[in-house]
């Protein structure tokens, strides 16, 4: 004979599944997670009793894995217990609108050009326009239902802005002037002079005018003295 637990005994067996699953006992437990084990009710005599696993789990106080309700969703990306892509996709909001809802960033107004911007950077990386699940499956800050609502589900004409930003800036850069070439033989000269300026200067030491030697005369040859003359 089967035994008998009271709805209380059953959710207590929820919560204590949860623990597993979150520590903080926040998240609820998948219905295929709660594996029947001894001493306790069976996942399947949880659903009967509280008409489904969902509602079993919210009765438990905790938020079940599927079916989540907007408030939910916010509350788990709010306190970090799961990635804000998903959810944010779930609501058809962009990840940082949601965590702007939810307070985990300062609010800023998406504009027009942020998500041409967007889409332009993804264009450049595959060659051409993206479509909407390539921009959903590159994008950074936006996703896709963004520039789709913006532009009243015409995806056409975003695509359409994003290649003209993309004409537009290529011509930007063909409009620019070419830098001439400098040439390296003079750029090395420059380098040389640089070196040489660097290093102290040298006095210049003044070199003495030499003095022209004074022509040598030759001294006369003395004149010697008559002899006198013999008496007789």
């Amino acid at each position: 004979m089967d035994k008998l637990y009271t709805d209380q005994n059953l959710l207590d067996a929820l919560k204590k599944e949860g623990k597993k699953v979150d520590s903080s006992g926040l998240m609820g437990p998948t219905y295929h997670g709660y594996l029947a084990g001894p001493n306790r009710p069976s996942a399947e005599a949880i659903r009967a009793r509280f008409g489904g696993w969902t509602n079993a789990v919210r009765k438990a106080g905790m938020i079940p894995a599927a079916r989540r309700t907007k408030d939910e969703m916010k509350k788990l990306v709010k306190l970090g217990k799961v990635d804000a892509k998903y959810p944010a996709l779930r609501m058809g909001m962009s990840v940082r609108e949601l965590k702007v809802a939810v307070g985990l960033e300062k609010p800023r107004k998406p504009t027009r050009e942020r998500y041409i911007d967007e889409g332009a950077r993804i264009a450049r990386k595959l060659g051409r326009a993206p479509n909407f699940h390539e921009f959903n499956r590159h994008t950074k800050t936006v996703t896709a239902w963004n520039p789709y609502r913006l532009y009243g589900r015409d995806w056409k004409a975003f695509k359409r802005d994003v290649d003209k930003q993309l004409k537009e800036k290529e011509k930007a850069k063909a409009a620019k002037p070419k830098k001439a070439a400098v040439k390296a033989k003079p750029a090395a000269k420059k380098a040389v002079s640089k070196k040489a300026a660097a290093k102290p200067r040298k006095a210049a030491v003044k070199a003495k005018p030499k003095v022209k030697a004074k022509p040598k005369v030759k001294a006369k040859a003395k004149a010697k003295p008559k002899a006198k003359p013999k008496k007789r």
